[in-house]
This record gives structure tokens, sequence and C-alpha cells, in this order.
């Protein structure tokens, strides 16, 4: 069990996190700083500055904690009884994104950030490592529970698909506006069965 002072720090984390979400959102990745952060949340510099003290420490901090539950629910897909389909796990994987364009908005900065700066670029490919690593696994589960006589290769095969599945929802809920993940994952299962077919 998490001792008092590690349930603060979690606390404290996680408010620091959200308001540097909300700057990249509304002021672009160049806005991220120690004294931007403090700022909003209404603290000096200097009780930030001695845990993150570059742009890429609070930009990773951003990333991990945007994809921090995102990897936790696909976890704890994988450990239900009975496994749910990958369609179905997909399409609560997108609906339960919290405050959806803006988390896709702030994603897709850093992302993009990633590209020129090779810390940031180190750590989002960690951040996202383990995320494909959770869908994996999940995707074991799900196989495992079928006579595939391949759950493991079939799964791993199928992982980065369903990565770029939830990449690209994130994208087009920055680049496009509001986006119905039920009307998303409805149109998958057609191009599937469709591909399916011939």
């Amino acid at each position: 069990m998490p001792s008092t002072t590690g349930k603060i720090r979690d606390s404290q984390r996680a408010r620091l996190a959200q308001a540097l979400i909300n700057s990249v959102r509304d002021e672009g990745v160049p806005s991220a700083s120690v004294e931007e952060l403090a700022s909003r949340v209404g603290i000096v510099p200097e009780e930030i500055g001695h845990l993150y003290t570059t742009k890429d420490e609070l930009l990773h901090l951003a990333a991990e904690e945007m994809l921090h539950d995102r990897t936790a629910l696909w976890r704890d897909l994988g450990e239900a009884a009975p496994v749910p389909p990958p369609d179905a796990a997909l399409e609560l994987f997108l609906s339960d994104i919290p405050d959806a364009k803006a988390t896709a908005d702030a994603l897709l900065q850093i992302w993009g950030e990633s590209v020129v700066m090779p810390q940031l670029r180190d750590s989002t490919s960690t951040s996202m490592e383990r995320l494909h690593q959770a869908i994996g696994e999940y995707l074991v589960a799900w196989f495992g529970q079928s006579d595939n006589e391949d759950p493991e290769g079939v799964a791993w095969a199928c992982a980065p698909v369903i990565l770029s599945l939830a990449q690209g929802f994130i994208m087009q809920v920055s680049t496009r506006g509001q986006m119905d993940p039920a009307r998303y994952v409805a149109g998958v299962r057609v191009l599937l069965a469709e591909m399916g077919s011939h």
C-alpha cells in the first residue's frame, strides 16, 4: 500500500501533468517551462524545479501521465474473465479518453516535438512501447481464449495495428475535431469484414 508521502507525490504529479497538458494545448510546446507551469498551479517555480528541471522532463511527464491510464486499461482488459473482444476493447479505450480533444491536441504536439528533441523522442518511445506491450499482452489473453494455434504470434502481429488505430483516432480528433468512438470502431468492423470477404 502506497505511503501517505507517496500518495501526495502521485497527486502532485497528476496535478502538474494536467496543468502542463493544458499549457501545451492552449499555448503550444514552446510554453512548457517551469515558470509557466508554476503560475498555472499557483506555486513558486522552485517547488517544481527540484523535480523537473528541463523542458524534456516536463513534456515527458505530460506524455507519461496521458498514457498511464490508457496503458493500465489494456492490462485490466487482459485480466478480465472473459477477456472482451478487440473491437469492444478498442471502443472502450477510445471512449474513455478524458477531455479527448485537449488530450489529443497535447499528445499530437508532443509527438511532433519528439521528432526534433532526442531526449523527448527516447522518453516518448518508451511510453509508446509500454502501451504497445500492454496491448500485446491483452491480445495474447484474447487469442488464448480461442483454439488459435499460435495465440502469441497472432497477438503480437495484431498489436501494432490496434496501436495504429488508436493513434489514428487521436490524430483525427486533434485535426478534425470530436469524433464518435462507436462510429469509428463500427467503420473498422465493416472494413475488416470487407477485407476478409475477398
